[in-house]
């Protein structure tokens, strides 16, 4: 079997991809895993190679902040600055699904950006990225209306074959900054004006044209 390697190292030079194949630990997670707490010291970098990691901060009344996801071929960029920095990870991260990975590490994830721009690029690209991320995050949770960002939360993740969405109260008030009680109360609205109607952790959508109007209110 053909080992993995990234999209960015398919074209660095043969020695990255040696070390890459020779030094990586092959990890699993299961769903609900906690991968890293706030304070917690970082031994290692990862790319993930399929699932979905949450990266969050918690807030005051059992509220998280969703900083940003982690999938397939990304890492987490407050892992590398923790690594490159020797500071502690300042947040928690979560798998969200079953996730498989690579790890390396920490020794070697600061020789390999020294030596080979390959691994500079990753890195400042996954920063750009990530930067955008919680940007965004901030921008809508303090400048949009939450039904705004409901409705187009509920765009995104919904089954275009089937119009519905597979997430909880709680799920979504995560992924939205938000108390779980006041996303209730929302869909509940939603419910009773015939955009929706709710099933236990699934939302059906019946009125898409009536979502997309409130997704696009300013």
């Amino acid at each position: 079997m053909e080992p993995w390697f990234p999209t960015f190292l398919e074209h660095a030079p043969d020695k990255a991809r040696e070390l890459f194949r020779n030094n990586t630990i092959p990890m699993r997670w299961q769903a609900g895993d906690i991968l890293a707490y706030e304070g917690a010291d970082c031994t290692h970098f990862f790319i993930v190679i399929n699932g979905n990691i949450r990266v969050y901060k918690p807030g005051d009344r059992s509220r998280e902040i969703t900083l940003y996801h982690v999938r397939e071929e990304q890492s987490c960029i407050l892992t590398g600055f923790c690594l490159l920095s020797h500071n502690s990870f300042p947040a928690f991260a979560v798998a969200e699904t079953d996730v498989e990975a690579v790890l390396i590490p920490a020794d070697l994830l600061r020789e390999w950006v020294g030596r080979f721009s390959a691994w500079q690029n990753f890195l400042f690209d996954t920063m750009s990225m990530r930067l955008s991320d919680i940007l965004s995050t901030l921008e809508k949770t303090l400048f949009q209306r939450l039904d705004v960002r409901i409705a187009n939360m509920l765009l995104e993740l919904m089954d275009q074959d089937e119009n519905t969405v597979l997430i909880t109260h709680a799920e979504l008030a995560r992924e939205l900054n938000s108390s779980r009680v006041a996303i209730s109360r929302l869909l509940e609205k939603l419910s009773a004006g015939g955009v929706l109607s709710q099933q236990r952790g699934k939302i059906l959508i019946l009125d898409v044209l009536e979502l997309q109007k409130i997704a696009a209110s300013v």
